[in-house]
């Protein structure tokens, strides 16, 4: 509204109460550069900031707009009270996150329970995740193909949201607030041992086969011609008393035995696969030139997008960086209140800490394009 009365250069303003007319003393101030009359229904007193004569009702008002952010603030400090004494007790006091709702009792106490829709597939996104055999982007796409979407708008999940997600101890049964976590009265969609497998898969620091451990022959190109899901590679260690250890890699479906009747192979029986599969193709000398030539455009186009991607992260990383910076500066100057400094703080650590999880996808993503980079087809 500030902006609106300096742009149109508007004389004249009708307000009922003086804590809707400013919220700070930064905008009593613009307000008297701003040449404005004021005029409070409440009260009945008109009055011009700059007019000499008016002093009287501009010291009134300066009064009740120093009660009015006392209040403000008595208001916010008890809210928070309040609030650290539900989490206390173990009833979260914040947004229900997607895969619970809330239900009322008899006494209007509310009451997280598990969405019977939702909940299913956010317990689903852990244990497809923490298998190690997606990424971010893959299982984004995957639990969009499987129907998770927000709550409020019944929207499609991002992967920032995905992100949050498995970043979000909620699940198994502990919440934070204020910095701190508490017990939860609610029944967890997850176990504790799952969610940390989840960690370890976020991290890299996981030890199973799939997109965040080893990187087999034929990871990613496959699926399963009996189900449709991926086809994914594993290490087997065989310990022989003679030649000590040897090492097999095998292949099979994602899917576990009892979903789905596969069969499994070595990677010797995959490569005899591929080979009298390409037995038959002959290629002539223009085609090979095309082929390697579409191959090295696509390869530096993509590199490019992940360049752009990741130019793109690292600036707005610095701009979160740099709010939650203001938000202190403000917080210490007294320009805003502990509990406002703190919704706002953890919002960006949350943005922080997903834009560092992306970083961390293109990166990987940079590393998979310059191993998978063509330099010679036979």
């Amino acid at each position: 509204m500030l902006d609106f009365i300096k742009e149109q250069k508007i004389r004249n303003v009708i307000y009922y109460l003086t804590s809707r007319i400013s919220r700070n003393i930064e905008d009593w101030q613009d307000l008297k550069k701003a040449s404005t009359v004021l005029h409070n229904v409440s009260r009945g007193v008109s009055f011009d900031l700059n007019n000499k004569l008016d002093w009287r009702s501009f010291i009134e008002e300066e009064r009740e707009l120093v009660e009015a952010k006392r209040f403000s603030y008595q208001n916010s400090e008890s809210a928070s009270q309040g609030m650290k004494a539900s989490a206390e007790r173990g009833d979260y006091p914040g947004s229900i996150p997607l895969g619970y709702l809330a239900q009322y009792n008899r006494n209007r106490k509310r009451i997280i329970v598990i969405d019977p829709k939702a909940g299913p597939l956010v317990k689903k996104l852990f244990a497809l995740y923490g298998s190690g055999e997606y990424n971010l982007r893959q299982i984004t796409r995957k639990m969009r193909d499987l129907g998770l979407r927000t709550s409020k708008k019944d929207n499609p999940v991002i992967l920032p949201s995905i992100f949050a997600i498995l970043h979000n101890s909620f699940y198994y049964g502990l919440f934070r607030w204020a910095g701190r976590l508490y017990q939860g009265n609610y029944d967890p969609l997850i176990s504790k041992s799952l969610f940390d497998e989840v960690q370890q898969v976020l991290t890299g620091k996981t030890n199973h086969s799939g997109k965040h451990g080893k990187d087999f022959k034929y990871k990613g190109f496959l699926k399963c011609g009996v189900c449709g899901h991926a086809i994914v590679g594993e290490e087997k260690v065989k310990k022989f008393k003679k030649t000590g250890e040897k090492r097999y890699v095998y292949y099979h479906c994602a899917q576990s035995k009892d979903k789905c009747k596969h069969s499994t192979y070595t990677e010797a029986e995959m490569d005899n696969f591929f080979e009298l599969a390409i037995s038959d193709l002959w290629w002539t000398e223009e085609a090979y030139e095309q082929v390697r030539k579409n191959l090295d455009l696509d390869y530096h186009s993509q590199e490019e997008i992940a360049k752009e991607e990741l130019s793109a992260l690292k600036k707005e990383l610095a701009e979160v960086a740099a709010k939650i910076n203001r938000g202190l500066d403000l917080l210490l100057s007294g320009k805003i209140s502990p509990d406002l400094l703190n919704d706002k703080h953890n919002a960006l650590k949350i943005r922080q800490a997903e834009i560092e999880g992306r970083m961390g996808e293109e990166n990987w993503r940079r590393q998979r394009l310059k191993k998978s980079k063509i330099s010679s087809i036979h």
